[in-house]
Parts: structure tokens; C-alpha cells; sequence
């Protein structure tokens, strides 16, 4: 009978052993994915979703795919900062804000960014119903993407894309996607 007890005993020990083992292990798998997905400029992100009703995982995730966190990042069509506004885009956003004050050239400064960004989101969210399809948007452009959706080989329906025609927009909303999945798991 002591014998038996002893060996419950025993592994009992080892699965408690195992346990921290697999924890330590989890903790640092979700400590170094947070350093490939991190969240910086918190405080205006979460101000910005706030305001505009838009996720902040969504937010970062766009963010890592458009500027890997870098506020001077410049795209070949010359889209500036975090999340990468184009200057026509800019100016259509700074009508819509009433604003008469921000310049383009303030869009390297994150507070600016993250605003124009976020608002521009939130303007997706309105005009789709479908994540892929704001993503889609935010891409190539909303005109486009009206486009698409009227046409019945890319969209069944005319509110969920089937076929982005875009091979670039179509791998983009994929990465996004899987950016925005990862934020949610780790955070």
C-alpha cells in the first residue's frame, strides 16, 4: 500500500514538474511573439479606437503590415507614416475632419497618423460589412472596391469579396488577417 502511494506520489511530483515546464514555456513562445507583435503608441491608439469605434488589434495589426512600427516609412506610392496615407487620401480625410491645421507632412508624427488612420478605418467600417472587405479598401481604395463588389466575379453577393482581382490587395487583407489573429491570441 505505501509503495503505491509512492509512486502516486512521484507522479504526482512530475506532472506538477511537467506543468511549470509547459508554462515557462507558453510564457516565453508569448513573450517573444510580443516582441514581433508589439503595441506601441498605446495611449493614442486606444484613444483613437475609442473615438472612432474601430479595434485596436486591427489597428496594429495593419500598422505592423504597412510600416513595421516605423513612423518615417514611405511607400513607393508615396504613403506616409504608421499606416500609410496617401496624400489624397489625406486631404479627403482632413475635408471629411474639418480640419485646417494638420499638413501632410505631419502624418510622420504618430498622434496625426494614428488619427487619420483610425478615422479612415472607421469610414471603412461603415461603408462594409466585411473585415476582408474593409481591408480590401484600405488597400487599393474604396472606388475600387465598389467596383469589385458590383461585379459578380469577384463578389456573389456585393458585400463580401470572393476574388480580390489584386494579387498585392489579395496577399494584404491575408497578412492582416493573420497579423490581427495573432494580436488577439497574445493579447
Amino acid at each position: 500500500m505505501k509503495k503505491k502511494k509512492k509512486i502516486k506520489s512521484i507522479y504526482l511530483v512530475l506532472f506538477a514538474i511537467f506543468l511549470v515546464y509547459l508554462s515557462i514555456q507558453v510564457e516565453s513562445k508569448t513573450s517573444n511573439l510580443k516582441n514581433e507583435y508589439p503595441k506601441p503608441y498605446r495611449s493614442i491608439v486606444h484613444e483613437m479606437a475609442e473615438e472612432y469605434d474601430v479595434d485596436e488589434n486591427l489597428i496594429y495589426a495593419i500598422m505592423r503590415q504597412e510600416s513595421k512600427f516605423n513612423t518615417e516609412s514611405v511607400s513607393s506610392a508615396k504613403a506616409r507614416g504608421l499606416l500609410q496615407i496617401t496624400e489624397p487620401t489625406f486631404e479627403w480625410l482632413k475635408m471629411r475632419l474639418n480640419d485646417t491645421t494638420t499638413v501632410y507632412e505631419d502624418l510622420f508624427e504618430p498622434e496625426h497618423n494614428i488619427r487619420y488612420g483610425v478615422y479612415f478605418l472607421s469610414l471603412l467600417k461603415q461603408e462594409f460589412k466585411s473585415s476582408s472587405t474593409q481591408l480590401a479598401a484600405y488597400n487599393a481604395g474604396m472606388n475600387i472596391t465598389k467596383t469589385w463588389l458590383s461585379d459578380s466575379n469577384y463578389s456573389k453577393d456585393g458585400v463580401i469579396l470572393d476574388v480580390i482581382p489584386y494579387p498585392e490587395t489579395s496577399n494584404y487583407v491575408k497578412i492582416v488577417l493573420d497579423n490581427y489573429r495573432i494580436y488577439e491570441e497574445i493579447y
